[in-house]
């Protein structure tokens, strides 16, 4: 009996490991749902970088820090640029939905997270090149809560926020987000279970904004105010002058 034990859990193990890819089918399998993301100014200059994961024909998912205080949004892969919008944000969870038309994905397959298996960050480093880094799932973060990460073992995740976390059939197990400050060295990643709530809860967070009561504006400087000065330092000796003005009001 225990022989023919043996025999059967020999078979499913084989199974299983029947299923698993070499990292390079792995980046080809998910490269074309990977898009570097680039942020612009309100003056339309390059501001911040990421990745974001396509996750339907038009959509894609990233995390919210890469968004802050953006006033444009690109999506980058080879020599394609598409313009993208925040659709719905969760910045509680940080977990941010873009809507970038002509974005063409199919939704990516979504797995269930085991202890110790290998995972996969692939994105933009620096939003530049595309690199896959390896390592394991460690365990479950804060889990149940809005806080709730997965922590791998995977090191160097400076540059790969918003990333594609992938196990070895290719599937999306999460999006690489900022690491904890006691953790720094180590890679985290939302749950990719989240997407599933991400609408609900981003026309949530919409509604919540547009029926908010203006805040008072007392001491806020106007659009278009604008100050000059004045100063010299010993690059530039003669008094040299600049402006400030205010483009717009946030939050």
């Amino acid at each position: 009996m225990s022989m023919r034990l043996l025999a059967w859990s020999s078979l499913f193990a084989l199974c299983g490991a029947a299923h698993a890819l070499p990292p390079d089918q792995i980046v080809e399998r998910v490269s074309p749902g990977v898009w570097s993301l680039r942020t612009l100014d309100a003056s339309n200059q390059p501001f911040n970088h990421g990745t974001a994961v396509a996750i339907a024909p038009g959509k894609a998912v990233t995390s919210c820090s890469v968004l802050l205080r953006a006033s444009k949004i690109e999506l980058r892969r080879e020599q394609t640029v598409l313009p993208a919008t925040l659709e719905f944000p969760d910045v509680e969870r940080d977990l941010c939905q873009l809507n970038a038309p002509g974005l063409q994905a199919p939704e990516p397959a979504r797995a269930a997270t085991r202890l110790g298996q290998r995972v996969y960050a692939i994105g933009y480093e620096r939003g530049t090149d595309l690199a896959i880094i390896d390592g394991l799932y460690s365990r479950v973060r804060d889990g149940g809560t809005n806080a709730e990460r997965i922590q791998t073992s995977v090191t160097g995740a400076a540059g790969l926020i918003g990333a594609g976390l992938y196990d070895e059939e290719a599937r999306l197990l999460g999006v690489v987000t900022a690491s904890p400050a006691d953790a720094s060295t180590l890679l985290f990643a939302l749950p990719s279970k989240w997407r599933a709530e991400l609408p609900e809860r981003g026309r949530a967070v919409l509604a919540a904004r547009a029926a908010a009561p203006a805040k008072s504006a007392a001491g806020i400087p106007a659009v278009g105010a604008s100050w000059r000065y004045r100063y010299a330092d010993h690059r530039y000796p003669n008094n040299q002058t600049y402006t400030v003005s205010v483009t717009r009001v946030d939050g």
